[in-house]
Order: structure tokens, then C-alpha cells, then sequence
């Protein structure tokens, strides 16, 4: 198999679809309280509000949830130290047939190296997506409650018994992808204002983590 055949297969990589789950709504009841705030960027002409397409969640913070989240990032992580080692031997390859005077070296090499690079890209891409994609499922799973940020980027949750949460807030602008997390803990009839500055990444990275 060519340079470049080999180069393109790693390309063929199955994306997870990204859907917007729905979270499981707060009740009501004694002693139960309410989590508000805004979602927002800050950049330099000051704090700028989330688009109203932003999701927001507000996670039970257990054991489970940072343990799954870590599995994701393991396997995040590991994803891309493959697909580093496979481009890694391939690029060398290439390298080999600028030894071997057949044909037309030269172009076989450009013509290769410009595959792997796009290789490289691509999977930064895929690997984030796919990465997102758990995140979303696992949040979507572990959700209190979950809404769209209004126009002015505000949010509320009401009916929210007392105990440790987190916050995450997710949207997209422009080539890059906002997030926000935010641990809080709640008391009993508490009304608890938590504002979520955001950061952007670009589509082909994913800083999996969990505050």
C-alpha cells in the first residue's frame, strides 16, 4: 500500500454523532432551592453574553461522573498518542523513498507529506469530536436539570435540593467551541447566583477535564 493510501485510510475515522440531551427536571420540595446566573465570554470589549443556542447543565457531583470523565479523557488521550505513533512511522517511510531514486521521489514525498499532514489535522478533529460527544452523553446521563440560555444569557434552575453540583455551559462561536464549569455547593432554601465565564477551543482540541 502506498504513502498516500496508507495516509488516507487514517482519515476514514467514525465520528459520534453530537446531540443535546435532555436532562432529567428538578422537583420541587421542602428545603429545595434555586441556582441562577449568566453564561458568558469574556474578550476584549468586556463580558460578552452566550448565544441563546448555549446549553446548560446543572450536574450532581458524584464519583461516578469524574470517574467516567476520566475514562473519556484516558481514552482521549491515548487515541491521540496512536494515531501520533501510526503518522509517526508512515512519515518516515516517506522519508525512506527519498533514498530510493524511483520514479519521481520529489513528488512522491510532497504528495505524501501534504496527506499526512492532513491526516493529522483530521484526527485532531475527530478525536475531539468524539471526546465531546461522550462528554455530552455522560452529562446528559448525570443531569439534575438542563435548559438553553435565555437572550441575555441568563439561566435558572428552581426546585434544586441542597448539595454539591456542577455547573457546565457549552456553546459554539464561530471555528471554536465555548465551555464553561463551575463546582457550587447549595444549601437548604438557598437562592444561589454563579455567573459561567466561558473559554473558547478550537474544533480540534479538547481540553477534557473536570473542575
Amino acid at each position: 500500500m502506498t504513502p498516500r493510501a496508507r495516509a488516507a485510510g487514517l482519515i476514514a475515522v467514525a465520528l459520534l454523532a453530537v446531540t443535546a440531551p435532555r436532562g432529567a427536571r428538578a422537583q420541587a420540595g421542602p428545603g429545595t432551592g434555586s441556582v441562577a446566573g449568566r453564561a458568558y465570554v469574556a474578550s476584549g470589549q468586556g463580558e460578552l453574553p452566550a448565544p441563546g443556542a448555549a446549553i446548560i447543565f446543572l450536574l450532581r457531583d458524584t464519583e461516578l461522573l469524574r470517574t467516567s470523565i476520566d475514562a473519556v479523557c484516558l481514552a482521549q488521550r491515548l487515541g491521540a498518542v496512536a494515531v501520533e505513533d501510526s503518522l509517526g512511522r508512515l512519515q518516515r517511510e516517506v522519508g525512506d523513498t527519498m533514498q530510493t531514486p524511483v520514479g519521481d521521489p520529489w513528488t512522491t514525498w510532497w504528495e505524501a507529506e501534504t496527506d499526512i499532514r492532513g491526516a493529522r489535522i483530521a484526527s485532531r478533529i475527530l478525536l475531539a469530536a468524539r471526546s465531546r460527544a461522550a462528554i455530552r452523553t455522560l452529562l446528559g446521563a448525570a443531569a439534575v436539570d438542563s435548559a438553553r440560555a435565555g437572550g441575555d444569557a441568563g439561566y435558572r434552575f428552581d426546585g434544586v435540593a441542597a448539595g454539591p453540583y456542577v455547573l457546565y455551559a457549552e456553546w459554539s462561536g464561530g471555528p471554536a467551541t465555548y465551555r464553561a464549569w463551575q463546582p457550587l455547593r447549595l444549601a437548604a432554601r438557598a437562592v444561589l447566583i454563579q455567573h459561567l465565564p466561558g473559554a473558547g477551543e478550537p474544533t480540534d482540541q479538547f481540553s477534557c477535564r473536570f473542575p
